[in-house]
């Protein structure tokens, strides 16, 4: 990618990741540990250079940039993103969840029509039990004509419960979303082995193509040869 070119769906996800969401007292974010504000110490050009996936080498655990992720599966709705401002503008009191529900029962978003179940889906992805994207995620998928859409706010906090951004609106496809955050591949840039994970299980395979299944996609943090993962 070019990084010199910098489109208006990148920009949106890079000021979201950036959002100061706020502190509390009570959380558990600490003086710093939030990640808006560990986000906020890096430019767009940091984002866009970061590894698509990374794995911990002392730990194993391995995670999807949240950057890369959302650029690469979402286009930013400049005209849908108006309506919902202009909209949110008329309804100060009420939280952001709330007004995009509300945003949605006025543009005629029913949870089911004629020809679409779960035509407006609300989520979190803290109860998906296998997205290993880097940030928590909520918000709600949503079918207006014949384009599907996305809500999403992007947890910059500590407690899950709380700290999410405002909502941006962008076209998405939600099974795409959801189903391929489970799914990473590392290659070793040594020896060329492969760590495929997928869910809660991993496997290993060597330059012969010998594959050996982990009990753990956590058990092996570097190659065989001792060689740091990167994401192929």
């Amino acid at each position: 990618m070019n990084n010199a070119t910098t489109t208006k769906t990148e920009q949106v996800i890079y000021e979201m990741l950036t959002e100061n969401t706020g502190t509390h007292m009570l959380d558990s974010g600490g003086d710093d540990g939030r990640a808006w504000q560990r986000n906020a110490k890096k430019s767009l050009e940091d984002f866009k250079n970061e590894p698509y996936a990374s794995i911990d080498p002392k730990y194993g655990d391995s995670s999807l940039s949240a950057f890369h992720y959302l650029r690469d599966r979402l286009v930013f709705s400049e005209g849908m993103n108006l309506m919902l401002e202009e909209f949110a503008k008329k309804h100060p009191e009420e939280s952001w969840r709330e007004t995009v529900a509300l945003f949605l029962d006025a543009l005629g978003v029913t949870e089911r029509d004629e020809s679409i179940e779960d035509a407006r889906w609300e989520f979190n992805t803290y109860n998906f039990d296998r997205f290993m994207v880097s940030q928590t995620m909520q918000g709600y998928f949503f079918y207006l004509g014949s384009k599907e859409y996305v809500a999403l706010q992007i947890h910059g906090g500590a407690d899950v419960r709380g700290g999410y951004t405002a909502p941006k609106i962008f076209e998405a496809d939600r099974y795409e979303f959801i189903l391929e955050a489970d799914k990473i591949t590392f290659r070793c840039p040594k020896c060329e082995s492969l760590l495929d994970i997928e869910g809660y299980t991993a496997t290993y395979i060597n330059p012969m193509n010998e594959p050996l299944d982990l009990d753990s996609r956590d058990e092996m943090p570097c190659c065989k040869c001792g060689t740091d993962w990167v994401a192929n």
